[in-house]
C-alpha cells in the first residue's frame, strides 16, 4: 500500500473536505479498496499508511479496523493522537471520519435536504459541505434518511 496522497493540494489550515486530512491505516485489502473508493468519490484529502508506519502530524483522523486500532493508539500515545474511526461500512465510516475531523467550534451535525418529485434527490451536508447525494424512489426516502441518521452518528 505505502503512502498515497488522495489530493496533491491540501492547504494548511484545512479540514475534512478542505479542513482535515484522513489517514487510512489497514492491512485488510477489501477495507482499503472500499474506503479509498469512497474517499476519492467525495474528493476528501487522505493518505494511506501501513500498520506500524509513522502517522504524520497533520493527520487529524485515522480510519482503521477494530483489530488494528490498538496498534495505532499505542503508536501515537506520545503525541496529540488523531481521532480513530473504526471501519464497518465504507459510506458510514467516511461520514464518521468527516464528522470527527470538524474543526473545534464548528457547528456539529448534519443537514439532510430532500428535493421532492417522482425521483426524490437527497443531499447530506456537514459544515456547509455536501458529503453525499442520492436519487431514490419515493418509497426509499424514509429508509434512506434513517440509514443516513445511523451512518452519520458519531461513534
Amino acid at each position: 500500500m505505502g503512502a498515497y496522497i488522495g489530493h496533491e493540494k491540501h492547504p494548511r489550515g484545512r479540514g475534512c473536505g478542505g479542513n482535515c486530512i484522513i489517514a487510512l491505516i489497514t492491512s485488510d485489502f477489501a477495507v482499503y479498496e472500499q474506503v479509498v473508493a469512497e474517499l476519492k468519490s467525495r474528493g476528501v484529502p487522505f493518505v494511506t499508511l501501513r500498520v506500524g508506519e509513522h502517522v504524520p502530524a497533520d493527520v487529524d483522523v485515522v480510519i482503521t479496523t477494530l483489530d488494528e486500532a490498538d496498534a495505532i493508539a499505542r503508536e501515537d500515545a506520545e503525541r496529540n493522537a488523531p481521532r480513530v474511526v473504526i471501519y464497518d461500512d465504507p459510506v458510514a465510516t467516511v461520514n464518521r471520519a468527516i464528522a470527527a475531523g470538524r474543526p473545534a467550534g464548528a457547528e456539529s451535525g448534519f443537514v439532510v435536504g430532500i428535493d421532492p418529485g417522482r425521483r426524490p434527490g437527497v443531499a447530506v451536508l456537514s459544515c456547509d459541505m455536501v458529503i453525499a447525494v442520492y436519487q431514490v424512489s419515493i418509497t426509499e426516502v424514509e429508509p434512506l434518511v434513517r440509514k443516513i441518521e445511523r451512518d452519520c452518528r458519531p461513534t
